[in-house]
């Protein structure tokens, strides 16, 4: 299905370019009850960005972000009207989340990520969302098309990516089932061994081409585990400082950010790679309150909210 997407010229900085470094900031972009987006600076204090603007029917609840065509992105989740939010295809504009297109489908509490074509295009993939829960889109060239759907249902989980292909892991509705999608089929993988029933709601990320998923929702706790994806097999990396889940992770120069998530109260959890090949753990002063489902979270400039 061709998108009208409303590709207005930008006002603000819109586009990711190069390398994101240390000293850049994050850019929790998030919109739930008294819950609103904040900064997280290069020195690591937290600020309440008041004047971001969410556009008509723009919202992060439950949504899902990517780096698309070099454009920071928002799709679906809920808003300011849950029905017209969970079909939003929008972009930040420095501080404005600008709605820019309208999915065919309502793409609540879904899975994404971006691959790269054999053309060397970008591909963002959408999965898994609520009532569709094996169901995957392609959103490419301004339009979305249907995909197999996976062999499992993967309900409220992240998509993850290990070589240039998408991986997803558990389920709430109860599996800790692993596929992966090559050549248009999904291959059922052995299962998550960190799990005796199932795993959801938690973070991956990929980090030096290796995937890594952190905490989640697992038989019924909330989970410190971290893991990484060899392409065959799982390893322990470490656990997180703090048990969490509905959260984000974002790769940020040689470190990986832990963002928000439940239960309550969560700081800022830096793992920053070492020259042994292991993670130094940091927790942040910074904290988060009930940030959770999801805080979508960008790498940006220190000026970003002033361009």
């Amino acid at each position: 299905m061709l998108l009208n997407l409303a590709l207005t010229a930008p006002t603000g900085n819109t586009t990711v370019t190069g390398e994101n470094k240390a000293a850049d900031s994050i850019l929790v972009v998030y919109r739930n009850g008294l819950n609103l987006p904040v900064m997280l600076d290069g020195a690591g204090q937290l600020i309440n960005e008041d004047q971001f603007v969410f556009a008509t029917d723009t919202g992060s609840y439950w949504s899902c972000s990517v780096i698309h065509d070099g454009q920071m992105m928002i799709i679906g989740g809920r808003g300011s009207d849950e029905q017209r939010s969970a079909k939003q295809i929008s972009v930040l504009d420095s501080c404005r989340l600008r709605r820019i297109g309208t999915l065919p489908i309502f793409f609540e509490a879904g899975a994404c990520n971006t691959f790269t074509t054999d053309s060397g295009s970008d591909e963002t993939l959408l999965c898994f969302f609520m009532g569709a829960e094996k169901e995957c889109r392609s959103f490419k060239d301004n339009s979305v098309t249907s995909l197999p759907s996976a062999n499992h249902d993967h309900q409220e989980t992240s998509l993850g990516k290990h070589n240039n292909r998408p991986v997803a892991v558990g389920s709430g509705f109860g599996n800790k089932k692993v596929e992966e999608f090559y050549n248009g089929i999904w291959y059922s993988l052995a299962d998550f061994p960190f799990a005796e029933y199932y795993i959801y709601r938690y973070s991956m990320v990929t980090f030096n081409d290796e995937l890594y998923l952190f905490g989640g929702h697992v038989d019924g706790s909330s989970s410190k585990m971290a893991v990484k994806f060899t392409g065959t097999s799982w390893t322990q990396v470490g656990y997180l400082t703090s048990e969490r889940y509905g959260h984000r992770s974002i790769v940020q120069g040689n470190s990986i950010m832990h963002v928000g998530g439940w239960v309550g109260v969560q700081n800022f959890e830096r793992w920053t790679y070492n020259n042994d090949g292991k993670f130094d753990q940091e927790e942040l002063d910074a904290k988060l309150t009930s940030y959770e489902y999801y805080p979508e979270s960008f790498i940006v400039p220190a000026n970003f909210c002033e361009l």
